[in-house]
């Protein structure tokens, strides 16, 4: 669901994978020849990504991404029923799971961001500073509309620099894919 124009990962793209689940999109991404940072903070599922990605080249790191790494851990609400239903924030059987700056994860910059984070995408991309955000060349981001408006999330992108491009999806989801040329 991540392929757009202009978005296909080629050999040598740094990608970084939020919210990576049982890594069907890292192992896409590295089968490409991406070099692949795959972040997945619920513990359980994990391990699965890192069963799924062995031997792939994959660099797997159990946090959850967020704007500014103030504190070690943060809370996360394991969801009951699906593992795409688990996020940042306290609930029903919350744990503590490491925590990751989004501008750690770019680092100097990638070519690809894809944000698939249950809701938490707009404290993270609203959260994180314009110039880290411009250091991703490209970013796909599943957009939650309980959490939010993705035309919030377009403003924002396009204030760090970014076109942006916001599709519908199934269920009031949208997609945002927005890059720098």
């Amino acid at each position: 669901e991540y392929a757009a124009a202009g978005f296909a990962i080629a050999r040598g793209h740094r990608v970084v994978d939020g919210g990576a689940n049982v890594g069907a999109f890292a192992v896409l991404a590295a089968r490409a020849g991406g070099v692949v940072a795959a972040y997945e903070p619920h513990p359980e599922t994990f391990r699965h990504l890192e069963r799924n990605t062995a031997g792939l080249g994959v660099r797997c790191v159990q946090a959850a991404l967020v704007a500014e790494a103030t504190e070690p851990t943060v809370e996360f609400a394991v969801g009951g029923g699906a593992d795409t239903h688990h996020r940042i924030g306290a609930g029903d059987g919350t744990v503590h799971v490491p925590a990751v700056a989004l501008a750690e994860a770019i680092g100097d910059g990638c070519d690809l961001l894809k944000l698939d984070v249950e809701g938490s995408e707009f404290d993270l991309l609203t959260g994180t500073q314009g110039d880290v955000l411009a250091r991703a060349r490209r970013i796909a981001c599943e957009v939650h509309p309980w959490a939010g408006e993705a035309a919030a999330l377009r403003e924002r992108l396009e204030a760090a620099g970014h076109r942006v491009e916001v599709r519908s999806k199934r269920d009031g989801l949208a997609l945002i894919f927005a890059r720098r040329d």
